[in-house]
């Protein structure tokens, strides 16, 4: 994770404002443009790994979904951790995308 924020640092530097990093099965991080508190979102485990295609892109559909509802910057990374972890649970690209409401139901145990 420390290279993946350090990369996100040279990127700011560059002129990029806030960066959000997926690292597969080790998670995301968040680097934030004004210099707060990198945030980290663990991914979930996950048993029966199945299909890891377009698990990025559901992260950042999720994420984007989550940022469009006016979630907190935590929780749009937790729920997309959430549906990624669904994601690949599945056999495929788009069959594999999960609806919000299994999003939901996979994080009712950890509300």
């Amino acid at each position: 994770m420390d290279d993946a924020i350090d990369a996100a640092r040279f990127l700011q530097e560059q002129g990029a404002k806030n960066i959000l990093v997926t690292l597969g099965s080790y998670g995301s991080v968040f680097v934030p443009a004004d210099g707060s508190e990198v945030l980290r979102q663990k991914a979930f485990k996950v048993d029966n790994v199945v299909d890891t295609t377009g698990a990025g892109d559901c992260y950042r559909g999720a994420f984007a979904i989550a940022y469009a509802e006016g979630r907190t910057m935590h929780d749009c990374m937790r729920r997309a951790a959430a549906a990624s972890a669904l994601c690949v649970q599945r056999p495929g690209a788009l069959p594999s995308l999960p609806s919000a409401e299994e999003v939901a139901a996979f994080l009712k145990p950890t509300d």
